[in-house]
């Protein structure tokens, strides 16, 4: 069945699309519905006849993040061109659709490029403290999506100055650095040395433990700097 013959469509399209903005249980509007599985025709004809381009369901979804995970290119096209807030995020995640598209395996990366193009932030954090690239990242790890198609939005987004980050990936690092430095006083570890017995450094040179750990010591608070800086710019 088309969707211009759906149930939806037609309640709201009675009486002259007076009731086109009309939500259903989910807080879809008949936009949120018309850009998933409908052709970009469709929906320009919808906002032609008042959809509002930004509505949002009860997840605070846009109609631009549903056109993204679609991956309708198109339909896409038809929502930027038509004023869609580029950089609208969802009320649980804070992810915004180039989040969404770098999300999800196999996104055309011409929709990253439309987004970015129209002005989407490339190094935009979610209330997870990610960014998009993260995703596209996380996808690869987890073989979620064509590793070709991938490497080719990671190139794009490194192009725009994109960044891969995440608060996992802070936490990570942060752990391995204090790591080491366990290691280095409870173990056998090194960087410099590799597998040296504790002791027998200590005969050597003390110094060069104390070196090494001052500066994992710093790679540690640098990290941590980085996250205040994050907090306060966002409460500036």
């Amino acid at each position: 069945m088309s969707f211009s013959k759906s149930k939806f469509f037609k309640e709201v399209s009675s009486n002259g699309f007076k009731n086109i903005n009309k939500r259903n249980e989910e807080g879809e509007t008949i936009l949120h519905q018309a850009v998933e599985i409908s052709d970009y025709k469709t929906v320009r004809l919808l906002i032609k006849k008042g959809a509002e381009v930004d509505a949002r369901d009860k997840n605070g979804y846009t109609p631009l993040h549903c056109a993204v995970f679609a991956k309708s290119l198109e339909n896409v096209k038809v929502l930027l061109r038509s004023g869609a807030e580029v950089n609208a995020t969802q009320y649980v995640s804070g992810c915004t659709p180039l989040h969404s598209a770098c999300k999800i395996g196999g996104a055309k990366v011409e929709i990253i490029k439309e987004l970015v193009k129209a002005g989407a932030t490339v190094n935009q954090l979610n209330k997870y403290g990610a960014t998009p690239m993260y995703y596209i990242w996380e996808s690869e790890k987890y073989r979620l999506c064509d590793s070709k198609e991938s490497e080719e939005a990671s190139k794009f987004l490194r192009e725009q100055g994109g960044i891969t980050k995440s608060r996992e990936l802070t936490c990570y690092g942060i752990e391995r650095l204090v790591g080491e430095i366990a290691d280095m006083l409870n173990g056998s570890y090194l960087p410099e040395l590799k597998i040296i017995e504790i002791g027998e450094i200590r005969k050597r040179d003390k110094s060069l433990i104390k070196e090494e750990c001052k500066n994992l010591a710093s790679k540690i608070m640098s990290q941590v700097n980085e996250m205040i800086d994050e907090v306060v710019k966002r409460k500036a």
